[in-house]
């Protein structure tokens, strides 16, 4: 399963912040690939970063990287977001509420069953 991780806010640098919670955390380093890759024209456009690829081994990582973000996310400003998109879909992840974290996921895995 592989993702596309982008942070929308207010600097760029949080995309660097993001990728290197995510590096940091040994069971994530373990069980997803994860990399930096630049943005497309259009994203830096809008204010987004860097994006950072995860390639799960298993989907039932999918939790737990929704999880990461979100507590990266919460302590942030309210203008920062972070966007899941898998297969082409995007699915935004606004406060890292337990609430939205259930949302994505569902969403995602309604993405993974339609392949």
């Amino acid at each position: 399963m592989k993702l596309a991780i982008s942070v929308n806010g207010d600097s760029q640098q949080d995309s660097l912040s993001l990728y290197s919670w995510l590096r940091d955390d040994s069971e994530l380093r373990a069980a997803a690939e994860l990399s930096l890759d630049p943005p497309d024209r259009a994203s830096e456009d809008m204010g987004t970063g860097e994006v950072i690829s995860a390639v799960l081994q298993h989907a039932e990582w999918l939790t737990s990287i929704v999880i990461a973000v979100a507590a990266w996310l919460r302590p942030r400003s309210t203008s920062t977001s972070v966007t899941f998109t898998y297969n082409g879909v995007p699915v935004t992840i606004n406060n890292g509420s337990e609430e939205e974290i259930r949302a994505v996921c569902a969403a995602l895995d309604r993405r993974d069953d339609a392949r």
